[in-house]
C-alpha cells in the first residue's frame, strides 16, 4: 500500500504538475511542499527523485517509447509519470531491487488512477524490464542516438556546431550528473576548521575546496544546510564557485556604492555587502518583487545594514550615478543545466535571441548610471555566445566611450578567456557555466 508520505507519489504529483504548467521545477516543488505535511527526510528524496527524472527526462522517454508502443499524448500525464520514475528505477539507479520498481509503480498507479491504469503500468514495466535483459549492451547501443543526451534537438545541434565531438560529449555528460554543491564563507571572519566542525553539529559533511579557498565542497547534508545554525545566522551562503568569482570581478571595497541591478533573490548583493564596510551601500534592485522580497528577509538572516532594496525595471528606470554596477542578467540557463535540470524543458530555440536583446537593453541603459571612470561587471550563466561576447560586442561597438578591461583573478588563470572575459564551462571547471565582462566608461 503506498503511504501518503511516499516520497515517489510526491514525486509522480509534482512531475505532472511540471507536465501541465511548464512552471520552474523548484517553485513548484516548493508550493507543493507548503501545501502538505512532508517531513524534511522525504522533502530531500522528493527532490532528488524529481531532479534526477527531469533532467534525464529525454532518455527515459526514449528508453519506454523505443520498447513500448505508448502513446504519450494520449496516456494519463500521471501514469507517464509514475512510468518515469519507474523505468529510472529500473535502469538508471542501482539501488533498488526490480520488484520492488514495478510493485511500488502498481500501487502508486492504484493510488493515483485505477486498477485498468495499474494493469496498465506494470504490463509496460513488465515488458521494458524483459526487452532490456535480453540486450546486456542496450545501453551502448541507445547511446548512438541524440534522445540518450536528454536535451532538446535545437540545443543538441546548436552546441553539435559550438564544440568538438568530445568535449561536447564530455559537456553532456557533466549536465546529466548531479552538481556539486558549495558554501561560501569569509576567511577573515571564520576559518575553515571552524565551519567543519560546527556544521558537524548538524550532521553536515564538507571539506576544503582545494581550488577555492573562501569555498567548501558539500559532501553530505545538502537537505539540513538551510536549517543549520550557521545558515540561520547568515555565516554562510550556499553559492557556485563561478558565480562568486564575477563579483571578484568587481573588486568591491570600503565605502563604495555598488548598484546590483536584476539583483533577485540578492546572493551576489549579499557576498558585495560583506565585502564592503559599514560606509559602503548597495542598491540592490529587481523587476520580481517576490525575489525583491526574497532579498530584503535575507539582510536580516545576515544581520546586514549596507543593502538597501527596490523594485526597478533595469530596461528603462532611472538609477543613481555610481562608480560600480554589476548586472547579472536574466538569460537561457544554459550554464547550470545540471543544477537547474527542469531549464532544458522549457526553453525554445527563440528564447536566446529574445534573451540576447533584453541583454542589450539592460546594459545600454545601465550604462547610463556609470560615472566617469566607472566599471560595470556584465555576467550570465548561460554558455551561448549570442547571450555573452555578442552582447558586449554590439554594446562596444555603439558606445566607443566604454572600454572592455582584461578580467583579473586571483586563480585560475584558465577561467579567463582570450577576449579578456570570465569564461566558466562545466565539463572543463568542473563549475557552473558563467560569463563576465567588465567594462570601463572613459568619457
Amino acid at each position: 500500500m503506498v503511504k501518503i508520505n511516499d516520497y515517489r507519489y510526491h514525486s509522480v504529483k509534482i512531475l505532472s504538475e511540471f507536465d501541465k504548467t511548464k512552471n520552474q521545477l523548484q517553485v513548484i516543488r516548493n508550493k507543493y511542499f507548503l501545501e502538505k505535511s512532508i517531513d524534511s527526510r522525504t522533502k530531500s528524496k522528493v527532490t532528488a527523485l524529481t531532479n534526477s527524472v527531469i533532467r534525464l527526462r529525454g532518455r527515459i522517454d526514449f528508453i519506454i517509447c523505443n520498447n513500448t508502443k505508448i502513446n504519450f499524448k494520449k496516456t494519463n500525464v500521471l501514469i507517464i509519470n509514475i512510468l518515469r520514475i519507474s523505468t529510472f528505477g529500473l535502469l538508471l539507479d542501482e539501488n533498488l531491487p526490480i520488484y520492488a520498481v514495478v510493485d511500488s509503480a502498481v500501487e502508486l498507479a492504484k493510488k493515483l488512477t485505477n486498477n485498468k491504469g495499474a494493469g496498465f503500468v506494470n504490463a509496460i514495466l513488465r515488458k521494458i524490464n524483459k526487452k532490456i535483459i535480453s540486450q546486456p549492451d542496450w545501453e551502448s547501443k541507445y547511446q548512438s542516438n541524440i534522445e540518450w543526451y536528454s536535451i532538446p534537438t535545437w540545443l543538441y545541434n546548436k552546441w553539435e556546431k559550438n564544440y568538438k565531438k568530445a568535449e561536447l560529449r564530455s559537456l553532456l555528460d557533466r549536465i546529466n550528473h548531479n552538481p556539486s554543491f558549495n558554501i561560501r564563507f569569509s576567511p577573515s571572519k571564520m576559518s575553515s576548521k571552524i565551519i567543519i566542525k560546527e556544521l558537524e553539529k548538524d550532521s553536515i559533511e564538507v571539506k576544503e575546496n582545494k581550488n577555492h579557498n573562501n569555498f567548501l565542497l558539500i559532501k553530505n547534508g545538502l537537505n539540513r544546510l538551510l536549517s543549520s545554525n550557521m545558515f540561520q545566522k547568515g555565516q554562510i551562503s550556499l553559492q557556485d564557485p563561478a558565480a562568486g568569482a564575477v563579483i571578484n570581478l568587481l573588486k568591491p571595497k570600503g565605502d563604495d556604492i555598488i548598484i546590483d541591478a536584476c539583483a533577485g533573490p540578492g546572493t551576489k548583493s549579499l557576498q558585495i555587502a560583506q565585502k564592503l564596510s559599514q560606509a559602503g551601500l548597495v542598491l540592490a534592485s529587481d523587476i520580481n518583487l517576490k525575489r525583491v522580497k526574497m532579498g530584503i528577509t535575507d539582510i536580516k538572516r545576515h544581520g546586514l545594514e549596507n543593502i538597501q532594496w527596490s523594485v526597478k525595471d533595469a530596461t528603462k528606470d532611472s538609477f543613481k550615478l555610481v562608480k560600480k554596477i554589476i548586472i547579472d542578467v536574466p538569460c537561457s540557463g544554459t550554464g547550470v543545466l545540471s543544477r537547474r535540470p527542469d531549464i532544458r524543458w522549457r526553453r525554445k530555440k527563440s528564447d536566446i535571441l529574445r534573451f540576447s536583446e533584453l541583454q542589450f537593453l539592460i546594459l545600454k541603459n545601465m550604462s547610463k548610471y556609470l560615472l566617469i571612470g566607472g566599471e560595470i561587471v556584465y555576467s550570465t550563466c548561460s554558455l551561448e555566445k549570442e547571450e555573452n561576447w555578442s552582447v558586449v560586442k554590439r554594446f562596444l561597438n555603439l558606445n566607443n566611450n566604454f572600454t572592455i578591461i582584461p578580467a583579473e583573478l586571483d586563480y585560475h588563470e584558465g577561467w579567463i578567456n582570450d577576449k579578456g572575459c570570465l569564461e566558466t564551462l562545466p565539463h572543463i571547471h568542473g563549475v557552473d557555466g558563467m560569463f563576465a565582462a567588465k567594462l570601463k566608461r572613459k568619457k
